[in-house]
């Protein structure tokens, strides 16, 4: 599926595959349309926009960063109002697979991104050069330096520059992102974990981008919810770090069968030392 989100501040609407971006974008009013990858309208737009990038003498944020830089704006207003958490919609069981597995991604997406933001506001060691770039020109995804930025409107409130600052830096650097669905789930999961939805993100090699801030906002996004896993490594190869997020999806699939709870075969039940029956051939 392919996702457009459509923005007041942009004249072309902006192209992206992760589902969780897009509910994002659309629970914050924004317009989104919904398009399959073999749309012929898709097939249309995508070369232009490609085209576009390219030749382009003013840089327009990227979609990943305007999604994290509002994340943070709104958390951040909603703590200051002292608001108190949205009850959900409805329980799981009661929630579409999807939209159920999309929620969980968004939530950890956006934890991950409020920890990397809180590494530049608490006392941990951050390198000046990374957060004091007042003279610094932006950098571009491109590799290209000295083009216009256009900040969004809506991400110019008054709050500190600084973790919006260390958010869009990363955001530039942001080479690749993917969602799995149904992922592999790596040696080092947790056993109590039998099916995960995968989020990948790999970060270019450059010397801004710092492991300690990445491992630091994975901690602050797996500790906040339980079923959540996460791992940073960097490719000696290449020297692209990678940060990968999994997030328990198994009981989203808990009573959504096509059965009613009445119909179906319940559950044995065993007294402690009791056991099921064996299992003897021909019989």
């Amino acid at each position: 599926m392919i996702y457009l989100i459509h923005t007041k501040e942009y004249p072309r609407p902006f192209l992206t595959t992760l589902p969780f971006v897009a509910r994002d974008f659309s629970e914050w009013g924004f317009r989104v349309d919904r398009h399959t990858t073999d749309s012929a309208y898709i097939a249309e737009i995508r070369p232009r926009e490609r085209n576009t990038r390219t030749n382009r003498t003013e840089w327009r944020v990227e979609v990943m960063e305007m999604w994290a830089r509002e994340v943070l704006c709104r958390k951040r207003e909603e703590r200051n109002q002292c608001l108190h958490a949205q009850p959900q919609r409805a329980t799981d069981e009661n929630q579409a697979q999807e939209d159920c597995r999309f929620e969980r991604a968004c939530k950890m997406m956006q934890d991950f991104v409020e920890g990397l933001a809180a590494f530049g506001e608490c006392g941990c060691a951050i390198p000046k050069y990374f957060l004091d770039d007042k003279k610094e020109k932006p950098v571009h995804p491109g590799g290209k330096h000295g083009t216009k930025h256009t900040n969004s409107p809506q991400n110019l409130r008054l709050i500190s520059p600084y973790p919006l600052r260390l958010i869009s830096k990363y955001m530039c650097l942001l080479q690749a992102v993917r969602y799995i669905s149904n992922a592999t789930l790596p040696a080092w999961s947790n056993p109590d974990i039998t099916r995960a939805d995968q989020i990948t993100m790999e970060f270019m090699a450059f010397k801004a981008v710092q492991k300690e801030h990445l491992v630091h906002a994975v901690n602050r996004a797996i500790c906040k919810s339980k079923g959540m896993m996460g791992r940073v490594e960097r490719d000696t190869r290449t020297g692209v770090t990678r940060v990968m997020l999994f997030v328990d999806v198994g009981d989203c699939y808990l009573d959504m069968g096509s059965e009613d709870a009445e119909t179906r075969d319940p559950v044995p039940v065993y007294e402690r030392g009791e056991r099921s029956p064996v299992y003897v051939d021909g019989i």
